[in-house]
């Protein structure tokens, strides 16, 4: 399959998703969405996507980049490659650390949806909710 099913950190994705009570499984879906920062990350710009099938595309990027979903209500994003040749040790896990947007959707209700999003599934970046705009 592809590298991230392939990698430790997809073991830890999978072994996560047991844990989520099947209450609190919440599935994003196709279609246009505002995502807005909780109070505390309010220095974060709110932006705009669209998911269609398994790519998703920001407002301020045409291009189209890949994500996988998982039962958990997680989705991650792959960031595109970058050339890692002149970046230091510590660079180089930055940029291998940083390689995947992981979006953990908390509650859902109606065309709002709650989310956690990190580098990792044990970092937070920031909270917010995505709005189904759609």
């Amino acid at each position: 399959m592809d590298e991230l099913n392939s990698s430790p950190k997809a073991q830890i994705i999978k072994n996560y998703t047991s844990i989520i009570p099947l209450s609190l499984q919440c599935q994003i879906s196709d279609g246009k969405y505002k995502a807005i920062h909780d109070k505390e990350f309010s220095h974060y710009t709110n932006y705009q996507f669209e998911i269609k099938g398994d790519s998703i595309c920001f407002e301020s990027d045409n291009s189209s980049i890949k994500i996988d979903r998982f039962d958990s209500g997680v989705f991650v994003i792959h960031h595109p490659q970058i050339n890692i040749d002149s970046l230091t040790e510590v660079q180089r896990y930055l940029v291998e650390d940083f390689k995947y947007s992981y979006y953990q959707i908390e509650e859902c209700k109606g065309d709002t949806l709650k989310f956690r999003l990190g580098p990792n599934l044990h970092v937070t970046r920031t909270t917010g909710v995505l709005v189904r705009t759609n």
